[in-house]
């Protein structure tokens, strides 16, 4: 499921579907420091479906959370959510993850 909800094939409901089974089956990823990380794009595409749907707050809840993990270990993770970002062609939505990443500044 987490393949699905990062392809860009699928939007809206669809989207947001696949990314919600697959952070439901996960929910033990936040034991883990690492896997907590690796999961943050899961909950940014999560955010990116939302948006999508006009549900705003909580796709900005979603970037928030997927931020915050992304944080949880060094590395990459955060980085990986950046370049995300920067391919989404819906200006709306890459608003609300840049205010998101301001407002932590």
């Amino acid at each position: 499921m987490a393949s699905a909800c990062q392809n860009d094939r699928y939007q809206d409901l669809k989207k947001l579907r696949f990314c919600n089974i697959s952070l439901t089956a996960n929910a033990w990823i936040k034991c883990a420091p690492l896997e907590q990380a690796k999961g943050a794009i899961i909950r940014l595409e999560g955010g990116i479906a939302l948006s999508q749907i006009g549900r705003d707050r909580e796709a900005l809840d979603a970037f928030e959370k997927a931020l915050r993990d992304a944080q949880a270990k060094s590395g990459l993770w955060e980085g990986e959510l950046h370049q995300r970002m920067i391919q989404i062609e819906d200006y709306k939505t890459l608003a609300l993850g840049v205010s998101v990443v301001e407002a932590t500044k």
